[in-house]
């Protein structure tokens, strides 16, 4: 009798793979550096031992301060002036992963005079000029991997390259003019998220009867 119930146990206790869904990620934080200048972020790898992975996405959060840019009137007519300063910063990891941010400094101003014919014209001074110097601006953009995971596994650390060029806008109307600006500074974070299963062994639901009914039976025999 002992040997036929462990014989059905061994032959109706079954298992199956349940996989559960994780998301863990890492981040590092760059100082503000000149525009222009490239600078380095480091995040962590994804350790294989947590499961398989399925989808890395890099998150790149930029900002910019400290730039100029001035708006001098050069007609006889007023002017209505939106100007905007800073950069266009790029994070670029392994297997070609790139992400564009654009922050900018801007301001409006709807109504800048016409020229004080001031010599020489335009001097970016006096009452006909305008200047946004002050404020930040930010951007930030996401990008996706499904596959080329080879580079993000390990235990190590991933490298993101960031570089930056120096950007301006102005939208005017109304009265002619001329603009001169000099680049500030950018900075920010870069963040690393990874889409993971965990799998994991489990016993059937069969199994799991059979293996109560055999210490049942186990018990049982005791007794007698």
């Amino acid at each position: 009798m002992r040997k036929a119930l462990y014989f059905a146990l061994a032959m109706c206790l079954g298992w199956s793979l349940s996989a559960n869904a994780g998301v863990i990620s890492d981040d590092d934080t760059f100082g503000l550096t000149a525009v222009g200048t490239a600078d380095t972020a480091f995040v962590d790898q994804f350790n294989p031992a947590l499961g398989t992975l399925q989808q890395v996405t890099l998150t790149l959060e930029a900002n910019t301060q400290n730039g100029t840019i001035t708006w001098d009137t050069t007609g006889d007519t007023s002017a209505d002036v939106q100007l905007g300063v800073g950069a266009q910063v790029t994070a670029t990891a392994p297997s070609t992963l790139v992400v564009v941010t654009l922050p900018m400094q801007t301001g409006h101003n709807s109504n800048v005079p016409a020229t004080d014919n001031e010599t020489p014209d335009p001097d970016f001074t006096g009452n006909d000029s305008f200047t946004v110097d002050t404020g930040a601006g930010s951007d930030d953009d996401s990008r996706s991997l499904i596959s080329g995971f080879g580079p993000y596994l390990g235990t190590g650390q991933v490298q993101i390259d960031l570089t930056s060029a120096f950007k301006q806008s102005l939208i005017s109307s109304g009265g002619s003019g001329d603009t001169e600006s000099s680049a500030g500074q950018y900075g920010g974070t870069v963040t690393i998220e990874y889409v993971y299963t965990e799998t994991q062994l489990v016993p059937e639901p069969a199994g799991l009867m059979l293996l109560g009914l055999a210490g049942l039976a186990a018990r049982r025999r005791r007794r007698k």
